[in-house]
């Protein structure tokens, strides 16, 4: 557990977690909003990182709310001021032969805490981009997103993120 509050720069608050994931291991992630982190949850949690196959995995708990629950639903595309936590397994690894091992447990861990999950997830967490989690990410502002790409970049030229296609 670590105290992190107090001022920060942004290029401090975007190196906060380098120590935690080094260059040369491989990593994966999945992330869930949630508005509360209930017992059941903790519970499920707990439970399953019993089973986590690395040392160097963890589970990371952000905490929203506050400034980013001020402004307002329709104010911006980030369409999740409701959440209060975003819940992120991690697996990270060494041995390139035990991926399936350290991808089955991140899964996991994601599938037993989707009932407690708002359904929502952050746009930077997503590591499978299918059309599924990118309406995840942007939640009910997704087809307000797909009117602004169909008129100002109807042909998809900027693709290469978590690609919101315009309508054909």
């Amino acid at each position: 557990m670590a105290d992190q509050i107090g001022r920060t720069t942004y290029t401090q608050l975007q190196a906060s977690g380098d120590a935690f994931f080094p260059p040369g291991l491989h990593y994966y992630y999945k992330s869930h909003f949630m508005t509360e982190i209930g017992d059941e949850a903790i519970e499920a949690l707990v439970s399953h990182f019993a089973t986590v196959p690395s040392p160097r995995s963890v589970v990371a708990l952000q905490q929203y709310g506050g400034a980013v629950s001020r402004v307002g639903q329709d104010d911006t595309a980030f369409g999740h001021r409701a959440a209060q936590y975003n819940l992120i397994p991690a697996s990270a690894w060494t041995d390139p032969t035990e991926s399936e091992q350290h991808l089955h447990w991140a899964r996991e861990a994601w599938d037993i805490l989707r009932p407690f999950a708002t359904g929502g997830v952050y746009v930077n967490n997503l590591a499978e981009e299918d059309e599924e989690q990118i309406r995840a990410a942007y939640g009910p502002h997704y087809e307000r997103l797909v009117a602004v790409k169909s008129t100002y970049d109807p042909t998809n030229f900027f693709r290469l993120n978590a690609n919101i296609k315009p309508t054909e």
